[in-house]
């Protein structure tokens, strides 16, 4: 009798180790991600224009895929020279829903600093919320080089590529000062559900899956995207580090009791495995 039940017994318990498993490697994937862009830059020559002075604005206008997104990331290729270390620029990112030379509302303003090696460098973003249509620029503190990077690949997109200069309130094509290649400004989104789905209601916008209202900055982020990032703590559908301890059986909202019950029943497959090595 013992040798039939010990056979179905170790079933069920393999059947809740299944069961506890399934849910951690759906947690695990990443949240999709999409890069945009204008440049068909792929490593090799890049153009750095000169004649740009600090408070100029050098911009790229970006298109979404359909769904709601939010810019992550900034992919930018800085360089053409002007001494070695960082050097400050403010990055910015507005509507730009209609198209047209003039943006809508800003989104985003923040300041960080870049390094001249003239390679293609990441900026984090805490995740802004954007339309299908959209704006990033990087505004120059000081008189290039260095400076943001044209590709060379002879094509420009005469309406996506922008400049304001200081000397002037008024945006125009970048061709208007010669630029012959698109500007390697990239955008990193996350999201791509449709209609919102992340924590709901912002401040009058729908967060894009994966990520949740922080009421105290009034926008959409998110702290995590596996519970890597959560130092083993569980990274729920929203993007938030819950509970406090690492792997099976953490104090977690939404782990009920059919959670702890997996749990036990993997402690007690353990304990009996370690038995018949013993016998």
């Amino acid at each position: 009798m013992r040798s039939e039940m010990r056979p179905r017994f170790l079933s069920m318990l393999v059947a809740l180790a299944a069961a506890v498993a399934a849910p951690a490697a759906a947690q695990a994937e990443s949240i999709p991600i999409e890069i945009v862009r204008n440049d068909g830059y792929a490593g090799g020559p890049v153009t750095f224009p000169s004649g740009f002075a600090a408070g100029d604005v050098l911009a790229a206008r970006l298109a979404a895929p359909a769904g709601s997104w939010a810019v992550i990331g900034l992919e930018v290729v800085f360089g053409g020279a002007g001494g070695s270390g960082t050097h400050p620029v403010t990055v910015k990112i507005w509507d730009d829903s209609a198209e047209t030379l003039d943006p809508g509302p800003e989104l985003l303003s923040m300041d960080t600093e870049l390094g001249s090696n003239g390679t293609i460098q990441l900026i984090s973003l805490a995740g802004v919320g954007v339309p299908s249509r959209f704006r990033v620029g990087i505004v120059l503190h000081e008189s290039a080089p260095p400076i943001v990077g044209q590709d060379a690949d002879g094509t420009i997109d005469a309406d996506r590529n922008l400049v304001r200069h200081a000397t002037g309130s008024a945006w125009q094509r970048s061709q208007a000062d010669g630029a012959t290649g698109d500007w390697i400004i990239r955008a990193h989104l996350s999201g791509g559900g449709g209609g919102g789905g992340g924590g709901g209601a912002c401040f009058g916008v729908d967060c894009p899956a994966g990520q949740f209202c922080d009421t105290a900055s009034q926008r959409c982020t998110f702290e995590c995207v596996t519970e890597d990032d959560c130092g083993g703590a569980f990274c729920n559908r929203f993007g938030q580090c819950v509970g406090e301890g690492a792997g099976c059986c953490q104090s977690a909202p939404g782990r009920g009791t059919g959670y702890v019950l997996a749990c036990s029943g993997l402690v007690v497959l353990a304990l009996l495995l370690r038995r018949r090595r013993r016998a």
